[in-house]
């Protein structure tokens, strides 16, 4: 090796080796333990979210959307799914990530919706709101659920009759059915309950009168 003859040398002083250490990006460990530490996440998710270089874009989500467990969830177990089953999710761009889960913040879908929406993302190469359109994915109010809960309701009165309040696993099972992707499980868990305690408590009154 020779020095370079054409080039000035250039004398690298102590400000300068300060300088360049205060750009340096963290060490793979300390973005590790932040990230865990600041969104409340499982650090293994952390050490796959550097692996699969995704950190970025989940940070960028789970600052700006505050959905940092889902977020992670997504970027990690939905992503490495839908890779296994040799779809390019890879591709998908950080703005359509970012889309993702302003749509989910918004409402627009129930998280129960999201592998099925990455996989069209990763299928097509398309955006959440185009996946969405494809999918036919749309979220649900509370009242629209009320109007599906009741339904399964009304054709579940032997149901009712004979298993009471233990037939709520069977019903919340049927309304999944009809909503998952649509509702939140936890809105459609809490209608379910005090719609069926509601028919509950009529039927017992009706009975009392009689």
């Amino acid at each position: 090796m020779y020095p370079e003859t054409d080039v000035p040398p250039v004398r690298v002083d102590e400000a300068r080796l300060a300088r360049i250490r205060e750009r340096l990006p963290e060490p793979p460990e300390v973005a590790i333990r932040r990230l865990a530490r600041a969104y409340g996440i499982h650090e293994q998710q952390a050490r796959q979210l550097f692996e699969d270089g995704t950190f970025g874009v989940f940070e960028l989500i789970a600052r700006e959307f505050g959905e940092a467990r889902t977020a992670a969830t997504t970027l990690t177990y939905t992503a490495s799914e839908v890779r296994r089953e040799g779809l390019d999710v890879d591709a998908i761009l950080e703005d359509h990530w970012r889309e993702l889960f302003s749509l989910l913040k918004a409402g627009r879908f129930a998280k129960e919706a999201i592998p099925g929406l990455v996989r069209e993302m990763a299928r097509r190469g398309v955006r959440a709101s185009e996946a969405m359109t494809a999918l036919g994915v749309a979220g649900m109010n509370p009242e629209d659920v009320e109007r599906v809960v009741d339904d399964i309701l009304d054709a579940a009165k032997d149901l009712l009759a004979s298993k009471g309040e233990a037939a709520e696993k069977t019903l919340m099972g049927r309304a999944m059915e009809r909503l998952r992707g649509h509702a939140d499980g936890k809105l459609v868990s809490d209608v379910l309950r005090a719609r069926l305690r509601e028919r509950l408590a009529s039927g017992k009154e009706k009975k009392q009168k009689n």
